[in-house]
């Protein structure tokens, strides 16, 4: 899964509309995130547009309680 997260996030930039990007940048991400045994939960999950690019905002949890934001820009162009 991890491997495939690049391809995953190209389709998600190819879908009809910017909310269905947004479902599946999300589900993306959040598979991804999950396979590591240390991720409890990923949430809280913002969009910010501009243009052909997309900002995602997001906050991952820890199973220690360790919680941290993290943030990644997609360009259509190069997805």
């Amino acid at each position: 899964m991890i491997e495939d997260i690049g391809s995953e996030i190209e389709a998600a930039m190819k879908e009809a509309d910017e909310n269905a990007v947004e479902l599946a940048i999300e589900r993306t991400i959040t598979e991804t995130l999950l396979e590591n045994p240390r991720t409890e939960s990923v949430e809280d999950f913002s969009f910010s547009w501009k243009g052909d690019s997309v900002k995602v905002v997001f906050w991952v949890h820890g199973i220690e309680q360790e919680q941290f934001p993290l943030a990644i820009i997609v360009k259509a162009d190069q997805a």
